[in-house]
């Protein structure tokens, strides 16, 4: 056994490096431990809401900042337009590699150790904790918080099975200055382009984030729709890194937790099942999984289904009337794109949410009045 520590974090993304930089301050003697070598490149469209940045209690993170969004065109299938602009920033984009660094080193500068490029191939509970196993070595500790992404090894080797998740592909595109400059400020959204999907172009600082994604990806042909939207958006010829990745939708309740092990970010499946956005309830997850383990460690508790229910009070149950839009907005976009027509409050609202301004409460009130003012869906419970 190489050593023992009171806490394991597996995965230092940004839940993983939120625990173990608050658990670390704690005074807790933790280890965090991530296959690849930070910095490292990550598939994400990056855009950090007024909801994240409540979340990041680190300093220096708008140094990674590239890009501020003020106006957004929502189209519906690469067709009709509208769009809808604010004074104030909806969001601000990141680059993940660069975001990413920042937390981790966060995290280490609170003297937690970290150990990068070895992945974890298997966890085992015992009596006295757990037992983690690399390729070349063995950590125990008292306990452990799974942060390791939407196939981690965490959740599989404890049977805590994922539920299907959506997916993404992604391209980031080198762009001449001027054509960087036309989408300064700007985002491109297009509904319905892949089906129960959207496609996105994004600004960056030396080019953009362009990608397409799919809630339902049962033959969703995205390689195909990105195509469409590069070429419909003028970009396509450009060079450009694409990859990919699955969206661990929430808003179901899925266990999270087995004995000394609770798992968080993507892990927990807690992306939005409308934006697909993650950073903000990784963010959010990582801070409520570093106070259970406080109280685990200090005998305040035997496991972690205290977490698990504040997981799903203060971020699930959002995400399930997130989950009750979705399947109305994927399932009839072009309803949708009317309603956002006729009803300009409804519009502005929308991104209310996107900004961490509003919530989903509020939305599905506006929503459910809509359509019920449309005649359609009326009197329908959510399901």
């Amino acid at each position: 056994m190489s050593a023992t520590y009171d806490c394991i974090v597996v995965g230092l993304g940004p839940a993983g490096s939120t625990v173990l930089r608050d658990i670390s301050l704690a005074g807790v003697r933790a280890l965090g431990i991530d296959k690849a070598v930070f910095p490292r490149d990550k598939c994400c469209g990056g855009a950090i809401s007024a909801a994240a940045e409540r979340q990041l209690h680190v300093s220096g993170w708008e140094e990674t900042v590239e890009a501020e969004l003020y106006t957004v065109r929502v189209a519906l299938r690469l067709g009709d337009e509208l769009t809808h602009t604010t004074q104030e920033p909806i969001c601000r984009f990141v680059m993940r590699r660069e975001f990413d660094h920042m937390l981790f080193e966060a995290a280490k500068e609170t003297g937690a150790t970290v150990l990068c490029g070895e992945p974890v191939v298997d966890v085992e509970t015992a009596s006295s904790g757990v037992i983690v196993h690399t390729p070349t070595q063995a950590f125990k500790a008292r306990c452990l918080v799974g942060c390791d992404g939407a196939n981690g090894r965490v959740a599989r080797s404890l049977g805590l099975q994922p539920p299907r998740s959506g997916a993404a592909i992604e391209q980031e595109i080198s762009v001449p200055e001027d054509v960087a400059r036309q989408w300064d400020g700007e985002v491109y959204v297009s509904y319905g382009t892949p089906p129960w999907g959207y496609g996105w172009v994004f600004p960056k600082k030396h080019g953009l984030s362009t990608g397409v994604g799919s809630f339902s990806p049962r033959n969703a042909q995205l390689p195909l729709h990105m195509k469409r939207l590069l070429e419909h958006c003028g970009l396509d010829g450009y060079a450009s890194r694409r990859s990919g990745h699955p969206i661990p939708l929430g808003g179901k309740r899925r266990r999270l937790h087995r004995g000394p092990v609770c798992l968080a970010g993507d892990a927990a499946s807690l992306c939005d099942p409308l934006s697909g956005e993650g950073i903000s309830h990784a963010l959010h997850s990582g801070h409520i999984a570093a106070l259970h383990v406080l109280k685990y460690l200090n005998g305040e508790v035997q496991d972690f289904s205290a977490y698990q229910e504040e997981i799903e009070k203060s971020i699930t149950r959002e995400l399930a009337l997130a989950r009750w839009i979705a399947g109305k907005l994927y399932r009839l976009p072009r309803l949708f794109f009317e309603l956002l027509q006729r009803s300009p409050s409804t519009l502005a609202l929308y991104f209310r949410l996107i900004a961490g301004t509003a919530t989903y409460s509020e939305v599905v009130q506006e929503v459910r009045r809509q359509l019920t003012h449309l005649s359609l869906f009326s009197g329908e419970k959510m399901s």
